[in-house]
C-alpha cells in the first residue's frame, strides 16, 4: 500500500492562487494537506494552521532594508510554527509556497528532504520593464534600481532552494534569471469556463440604473484604479464615448488605493486624480453633465457580483504595464467579451488583434475611445471576437481539462522522485 503524502501549502493569503489546486488534493487519498498562512482562511478538506508575526518591522532599518527585514520577520514566524508541526509529527514530503512575502525563505531548514515547488509570480528588473514603462510618472533610477535588487534577494534564494519553478505565463517566465529557467513550468492557476459564461438574463441594480445585456455597458476593471492597470488612460478616453454614446455605461470597478507602483501625492487618490483632471477639461456642461450621471464607480465588488457584471457587459477594458495579467481580464475572456486590451507583452500572449480582441496603444485615449465607440455602433460586428476569446480560454486555461490535469501530474512526478 502506497504511503499517503504530505503536501503543505504556504501563502499569506491562503488559498489565493490555490485556491482551485489545494481542496483539489485534500480530495485525493493518497495526500495530506495542510496550509499556513497569516489568516484564518482554508479550502475545504485542507487542514489548515495560522502563524502570527513574532514582531512588527522596527520602522529604524535602512529604507532598502524594509522590505527584506519584514520578510525575515514573516519567515521566522512561520518557520517557529514549521518547526512544532514537525515536532508533532507532521514530516513535509511537497511544500508549494508563493516566495515573495518571504515567508518560504527558512522552509528548508525545518524540512529539508521535502520537495519545494515555488510559485514565482514576478522577477524585477528596473529597465525596460514594468517600472519604466510610463514616463508620466518618473522614478529615482538608482534608488529604484537598488530597492528591486533587495526586493529579489529573498525570492532568489527561493528559486535555488526550488525542486521546480512554476509561472503562470510565458511573460513572467521570461523575466525568470537564465540560471533558473531549466527548473521551471509555464502554467496558470486555470479558469473555471463552465461557470464563467455570458448570461443575458442578468439585471443588476446600481443606484438608480436597471443594467441588462441590452445596455451599452463599458467595462473596466482592476483591484485599485491605479496607473499599472491604465486607469488614467481609460479615464481620458471616455468624454468622447459619451459624446458619441450618451446612453453608455462606463461601469468602472476597482478601490482607491495602490496596489502597484508609486503612491499619489498625500491626501489624495488616483482615481480623485484623473476623475477630476477629466471632468474639468470637459468645457460643455451637457457632457460634464453627462460624464458625472454615466460613469459608475462600483469600489471594490465581492466575486460573485464582479462576475455578474462581467457577464452582461457589452465590452471590457483592459490596460496593463508589462506586469502580472489578471485573473478578470481571462474571466472576460471566458465570458465571451469583446476585448480592447492594451497593445503589451503580457497582453498579446492571449490577444491576437483583430482576432479575439482589439489591441490598442496603452498611451493613446483617442485610440481606445474610438475602439469603443465603434463597438457600441455595431457590436454585432464584432461579437465573434468575444466568441473566438472564450474558445481560446477553453483551449488554452480551462480548468478542469487543461490546467488541473498538468497540475496534477508535475505533483506525482515531484513527489515519485527519488
Amino acid at each position: 500500500m502506497a504511503k499517503v503524502k504530505t503536501i503543505i501549502f504556504i501563502h499569506q493569503n491562503f488559498p489565493a492562487q490555490f485556491k482551485h489546486l489545494a481542496p483539489l488534493l485534500a480530495k485525493n487519498k493518497n495526500y495530506n494537506v495542510h496550509s499556513i498562512s497569516l489568516i484564518d482562511e482554508s479550502s475545504e478538506g485542507v487542514i489548515h494552521h495560522k502563524y502570527s508575526l513574532e514582531q512588527t518591522t522596527s520602522g529604524t532599518v535602512h529604507p532598502l532594508a524594509q522590505e527584506f527585514e519584514a520578510k525575515i520577520i514573516r519567515a521566522n514566524s512561520l518557520s517557529k510554527l514549521a518547526y512544532k508541526m514537525k515536532s508533532e509529527g507532521i514530516m513535509a514530503d511537497l511544500i508549494i509556497g508563493h516566495p515573495g512575502w518571504g515567508e518560504t525563505l527558512f522552509i528548508k531548514n525545518v524540512w529539508p528532504d521535502s520537495k519545494l515547488l515555488s510559485y514565482m509570480e514576478f522577477f524585477y528588473y528596473s529597465k525596460n520593464s514594468d517600472v519604466d514603462f510610463d514616463s508620466e510618472f518618473p522614478n529615482d533610477e538608482s534608488f529604484l534600481a537598488n530597492k528591486l535588487t533587495a526586493r529579489n534577494a529573498p525570492i532568489l534564494s527561493d528559486l535555488y532552494n526550488a525542486d521546480k519553478i512554476i509561472t503562470p505565463t510565458n511573460f513572467q517566465a521570461s523575466h525568470a534569471p537564465e540560471y533558473f529557467k531549466k527548473k521551471l513550468v509555464v502554467l496558470h492557476e486555470g479558469i473555471a469556463t463552465n461557470r464563467l459564461q455570458r448570461n443575458d438574463n442578468l439585471r443588476i441594480q446600481i443606484n438608480e440604473h436597471v443594467l441588462t445585456s441590452n445596455d451599452k455597458i463599458v467595462l473596466f476593471i482592476a483591484r485599485n484604479l491605479e496607473p499599472y492597470r491604465g486607469y488614467h488612460s481609460f479615464i481620458r478616453s471616455i468624454p468622447g464615448v459619451l459624446k458619441k454614446h450618451p446612453d453608455s455605461y462606463i461601469s468602472i470597478v476597482g478601490g482607491h488605493d495602490v496596489s502597484y507602483g508609486k503612491q499619489p501625492p498625500k491626501g489624495q487618490s488616483f482615481k480623485e486624480i484623473f476623475q477630476n483632471e477629466v471632468r474639468e477639461s470637459i468645457s460643455d456642461k451637457k457632457l460634464r453633465d453627462l460624464f458625472d450621471e454615466r460613469v459608475l464607480f462600483l469600489g471594490y465588488l465581492e466575486y460573485e457580483s464582479l462576475v455578474k457584471m462581467i457577464q452582461i457587459s457589452t465590452l471590457h477594458v483592459y490596460l496593463t504595464y508589462p506586469f502580472v495579467l489578471s485573473w478578470s481580464f481571462l474571466e472576460s475572456m471566458s465570458c465571451e467579451s469583446i476585448i480592447i486590451a492594451s497593445n503589451t507583452e503580457p497582453v498579446r500572449e492571449v490577444i491576437n488583434d483583430k482576432k479575439n480582441g482589439l489591441l490598442v496603444d496603452f498611451f493613446n485615449y483617442e485610440e481606445i475611445s474610438e475602439n469603443i465607440i465603434n463597438i457600441l455602433d455595431d457590436r454585432e460586428k464584432f461579437k465573434h471576437l468575444g466568441k473566438n476569446a472564450r474558445d481560446f480560454i477553453i483551449k488554452n486555461y480551462d480548468l478542469e481539462k487543461v490546467i488541473l490535469p498538468k497540475y496534477l501530474k508535475l505533483i506525482k512526478d515531484l513527489l515519485d522522485e527519488k
